[in-house]
């Protein structure tokens, strides 16, 4: 007898939709057992995630954006400005499930305010996120100083883990 993959069972089983938010469909398949959630998820540098761990994440990254009202109900659209990490998945997921829209910005952008301002206000952005590597001085600064102008309600800085010994210089990665 031939067995259906873990996606097609899941999605038959659950009658996942398309227009499902795509941290429900991760969980509810990684969660079909105790073993899925204890399996690795995520590998940023020296630093290993498994399902369990980085849903729990999501879940702390969400609440505190509800606290913020950056949520569905509120309309919010965030930029995230950031590097490859696993603070920026748990963002963007954490963001996804309390409905906020959400636009990453390239990180070749944190070089040039202007062109940030601009995908601010043609995203029609309401809060905006910069990882710390990516967050030079003069451009949060700027961010601070025409936040109201942009329209934006927060401008949030991701503390973001670079240490330890097999994290590599920003430009490096890039």
């Amino acid at each position: 007898m031939e067995t259906e993959s873990i996606f097609e069972a899941t999605a038959a089983k659950r009658k996942v939709k398309k227009e499902q938010k795509a941290w429900k469909y991760i969980q509810e398949v990684c969660s079909l057992d105790d073993d899925g959630l204890d399996k690795l998820a995520i590998i940023d540098g020296n630093r290993k995630y498994t399902y369990k761990r980085m849903f729990r994440e999501w879940e702390r990254y969400a609440s505190v954006f509800t606290a913020l009202d950056m949520t569905e109900e509120q309309n919010a659209r965030v930029g995230v400005l950031g590097s490859t990490c696993a603070e920026v998945t748990f963002a963007f997921y954490g963001l996804n499930m309390v409905g906020a829209q959400v636009s990453l910005v390239a990180s070749w952008s944190a070089f040039n305010f202007e062109r940030i301002a601009e995908t601010i206000r043609q995203e029609n952005l309401t809060d905006f996120i910069v990882t710390d590597d990516l967050a030079r001085p003069d451009l949060v600064r700027e961010l601070m100083r025409k936040r109201k102008e942009l329209g934006l309600n927060h401008v949030i800085v991701l503390h973001v883990t670079m240490a330890g010994a097999t994290a590599m210089p920003v430009m490096t990665a890039a």
